[in-house]
C-alpha cells in the first residue's frame, strides 16, 4: 500500500495494526453501516486496526487529510474502504461499503472458513 506523510509528521502506514487494517475515507464520523462493519472486522481479527481518514479535520479517532493528498494517492472518495493485509499489501478496495464482500475477503486473508 502507498504510504503518506500525515499532518503531525508521522506516516499513515505506521498507524496500521499488527493484523488487518481498514482505511476508511470520509467527510465526518463513520455512519452506522460503516461502524457496524468495522466492529465485525475487529471481532474477526483481534489485531485489526481501523484508520478513519477525514478531509475536514481530524477527531480523536480520525486522521486528517487536510489537502486531500492521501485520498488522491489512494484514488479514494468519501465512503471508500481499503482493506490491508498484515503485511500492508492491499487485499481489496470498495468505493462503497459492501459488507459481505469485505468480510469474505477478510476471512480469506485470515484463513478463516467462509460461510
Amino acid at each position: 500500500a502507498p504510504n503518506a506523510r500525515l499532518a503531525d509528521g508521522g506516516f499513515l502506514l505506521d498507524r496500521a495494526g499488527d493484523g488487518m487494517t481498514a482505511l476508511l475515507f470520509g467527510e465526518g464520523s463513520p455512519n452506522p453501516e460503516q461502524t457496524a462493519l468495522l466492529d465485525q472486522l475487529s471481532r474477526l481479527d483481534k489485531r485489526f486496526a481501523a484508520l478513519v481518514i477525514q478531509r475536514n479535520g481530524a477527531t480523536a479517532k480520525a486522521l486528517e487529510d487536510a489537502d486531500g493528498e492521501i485520498a488522491r494517492l489512494y484514488g479514494a472518495e468519501p465512503g471508500t474502504l481499503y482493506l490491508l493485509r498484515s503485511d500492508l499489501h492491499i487485499a481489496g478496495r470498495w468505493k462503497t461499503i459492501a459488507a459481505d464482500e469485505i468480510l469474505h475477503t477478510a476471512r480469506l486473508c485470515l484463513g478463516v472458513p467462509t460461510p
